[in-house]
């Protein structure tokens, strides 16, 4: 293929020389390393003192360009490719592989491009005022960068025949990318409410944008942290999830993730009760459901905390029933309810803030609540249990209270950096979705709120893809 460069003046010789002689210095080092240019002086007789430089690109050195800029189609293409269907036994299949992290590789090299992909494109989309705001534009870097990497593996993939090797390499760079983008939705979040706040950008358009990126980086981060764990080889797990889950057993690690962020702000939480089936297990992935019981939980405390300021703090009730392929967690509070009418509210990204940078939600016209404190603490305890009775009484505002006042709970920065952004219960809802479950909020007029959170074992989603 040949490229010829447009007509210049005389007055650029000097500067068209030396990009000549330094072999195409200047352009895009990875469409200049693969260029012969030459170039056409010229003659004597010449009537337009113009030259012109003709570079003929090696189309064999352009499948991986060096970067990515405003005429490269690589992101649309990648993004616009069909990606394979993934549904749960795929994953699971991976226990009776004799190498299970290279089967993994493959799938990611199919899964994730693609996805990556996608993302980039809804930044795209942006106008040009709201992806200059550096928190918007910090993340859109940071998917550029990872998109390149990923493009490049894709490649080696096709390519290489050190499999081996390539694993290994493969593996490492999906760690070095887990840590940095932790902060993803702190600062998307936060660019999004100072771009909403300053008129920039709609609500609505907010909200969309929010969801479809959240959608799409479950799903990626969820394949990446199966693939590293495949490398730990634990009893009753295959990667990320894990075949012999206790949803009562992660609803009580739950409780205590939840009441030390409650307390850390009011100095107290109520009691939870425990009650239903709680012996049964299930195929599940673990972290994800303590996630969506933890945010919940967080609520329903927080709730019943604002409505009973200064007075005897009413228990919540978490009940846990399943039934052949499927399970329920009820969490019943006695806080502050809200009209139903405000639902689609509540279930979707808040980026209007107050002079005092804080997101409120409303539960009715008397009463807020904040959803606050969105990062879950990683310290886990074990709950006491009233072996008296059949279901498990728990309060832990005692210890948590005295730990407080001692100075030994402060906010780690990841807690001051999501503190105050309105995602838990939309993104509670989009995790359950993510495996075809759900997460519902029913208003109980007078008495307080009842949340459901309903879950298919994956050992049963034969036919269910996983998908954003």
């Amino acid at each position: 293929m040949k490229v010829i460069m447009p007509m210049c003046s005389s007055r650029q010789l000097v500067c068209l020389r030396s990009v000549v002689w330094r072999k195409g210095a200047g352009l895009p080092r990875w469409l200049a390393s693969s260029m012969q240019t030459q170039c056409v002086l010229p003659s004597d007789n010449t009537p337009s003192r113009s030259f012109a430089v003709k570079a003929t690109v090696k189309e064999s050195d352009t499948s991986i360009p060096y970067f990515l800029n405003f005429y490269d189609k690589t992101i649309n293409s990648t993004a616009t490719k069909d990606v394979p269907p993934l549904i749960a036994s795929d994953l699971l299949v991976l226990a009776s592989v004799s190498n299970p992290v290279e089967r993994s590789t493959d799938i990611l090299n199919q899964q994730l491009p693609p996805y990556v992909a996608r993302v980039l494109l809804l930044f795209h989309k942006l106008p040009f005022i709201v992806g200059c705001n550096p928190h918007l534009k910090k993340v859109h870097t940071m998917y550029a960068t990872a998109f390149k990497s990923f493009f490049t593996f894709a490649h080696q993939h096709r390519t290489t025949k050190k499999k081996d090797e390539f694993v290994k390499n493969y593996t490492n760079f999906l760690r070095t990318l887990l840590e940095p983008n932790a902060e993803v939705l702190a600062l998307v979040s936060r660019g999004l409410s100072e771009c909403v706040n300053m008129r920039y950008m709609a609500v609505e358009d907010a909200n969309i944008f929010m969801k479809e990126l959240i959608q799409s980086r479950i799903h990626i981060r969820f394949l990446m942290e199966n693939h590293i764990d495949l490398l730990h080889k634990r009893e009753n797990h295959v990667g990320r999830i894990h075949t012999s889950l206790s949803p009562a057993e992660v609803a009580k690690r739950s409780v205590v993730d939840a009441s030390e962020a409650v307390n850390r702000r009011f100095g107290k939480v109520p009691y939870v009760v425990f009650d239903g089936e709680t012996n049964f297990r299930i195929t599940f992935v673990e972290q994800h459901l303590e996630f969506i019981l933890t945010e919940l939980l967080k609520n329903a405390m927080t709730a019943t905390v604002e409505r009973y300021r200064g007075g005897v703090l009413p228990p919540i009730r978490l009940t846990v029933a399943h039934k052949d392929t499927y399970f329920v967690v009820r969490i019943s509070d006695q806080g502050t309810s809200f009209n139903p009418k405000d639902m689609h509210n509540i279930m979707r990204y808040s980026f209007e803030q107050g002079v005092d940078n804080t997101v409120f939600v409303p539960r009715d016209e008397n009463a807020t609540f904040r959803e606050q404190d969105f990062q879950a603490s990683a310290k886990k305890e074990d709950p006491k249990t009233d072996a008296a009775h059949s279901y498990a009484p728990y309060n832990v505002s005692h210890e948590f209270a005295s730990r407080t006042l001692l100075g030994l709970e402060e906010e780690s920065e990841d807690d001051r950096l999501l503190h105050n952004v309105g995602v838990g219960l939309p993104l509670s809802h989009a995790y359950a979705r993510y495996f075809d479950g759900d997460v519902m909020l029913v208003p109980m007029p007078g008495l307080g709120v009842d949340a459901f959170v309903t879950m298919y074992c994956l050992a049963s989603q034969t036919d269910t893809v996983i998908d954003s």
